[in-house]
């Protein structure tokens, strides 16, 4: 059965993040891990080695209770099947150890909004995890709550894994009765003949390879990516928007570069990153 690794830390961007996760298990037929990782006190000459097992016990048990209340409201409700991992450590190196060991469908996170002062896109924590996991991970903001997406945008870069990440946002948007539109921006580094051919090209390809699927291909001409990204969000309604993570092309300096916590501090909708492969696809 497929997984959707849920980490938690009971708050509530990790619980609109949860409800996220429960109807898209319910649409996918998975099932949902929760993950919450809780640290204990480093050891101190000032606190017993006693009183640091039993606060460390403490921690534990005072977190699985809260782990059990989430599954039992979560598999009557969506109908769907949910388990835990209460572990001690680092939530960081948690998460990613367990992403690794797991290999969920989805890692689904909740992130809370960043002040200006903040450098990072998400929290500090979002941003370490999204460097380091190689599966497919769901961002989801602190607010708006949970409403059912119906429409999905996937922002592509041409790479050789785009074609399975548009069958997984098709079985997404058909679970939801949702619209799904393609994106490609050219930018002034690009040649705009070129890449109007090459995305005719790429439209063929998906279009023979995924014949069944209703799919709306848009190609957009912009100097500046992430605004052209935002108007696009915000002309359409997009409540959901994918895009492919490598370490070298454009929508990874969009993600991770400077101009990112001022793309998505305003576009205020989940963000579901692909780990796509670096080799350029061929058409």
């Amino acid at each position: 059965m497929k997984t959707l690794l849920v980490p938690t830390d009971f708050y509530e961007a990790s619980l609109n993040a949860l409800s996220y996760a429960a109807a898209l298990a319910r649409a996918m037929e998975a099932k949902i891990t929760l993950l919450h990782a809780y640290q204990t006190f480093p050891s101190s000459p000032v606190v017993s080695e006693k009183r640091q097992r039993r606060e460390a016990a403490l921690l534990e048990k005072e977190a699985e209770e809260k782990l059990k209340q989430l599954c039992a409201g979560i598999e009557p409700a969506q109908h769907c099947r949910c388990d835990f991992l209460n572990v001690e450590g680092p939530a960081k190196e948690c998460i990613v150890e367990y992403a690794r060991k797991l290999k969920p469908e989805l890692l689904i996170m909740g992130t809370r909004k960043r002040k200006p002062l903040d450098k990072a896109l998400f929290g500090t924590l979002t941003a370490k995890v999204l460097k380091e996991v190689l599966c497919a991970t769901l961002v989801v903001p602190q607010s708006p709550a949970y409403t059912p997406p119906l429409n999905l945008a996937f922002a592509i870069d041409y790479h050789d894994s785009d074609v399975e990440d548009i069958r997984f946002m098709a079985g997404l948007a058909g679970a939801f009765r949702a619209k799904l539109s393609l994106l490609h921006i050219v930018t002034d580094e690009e040649d705009p003949d070129l890449g109007q051919r090459y995305f005719q090209d790429f439209q063929r390809s998906v279009k023979q390879t995924l014949p069944e699927e209703n799919l709306v291909f848009r190609l957009i001409r912009s100097d500046d990516l992430h605004e052209a990204i935002r108007k696009y969000v915000a002309a359409e309604g997009i409540d959901l928007l994918a895009v492919s993570r490598t370490s070298k092309n454009a929508l990874e300096r969009l993600l991770l570069g400077s101009t990112s916590q001022k793309l998505f501090n305003r576009l205020s909708i989940p963000l579901l990153v692909f780990q796509a492969r670096d080799k350029p696809a061929n058409f």
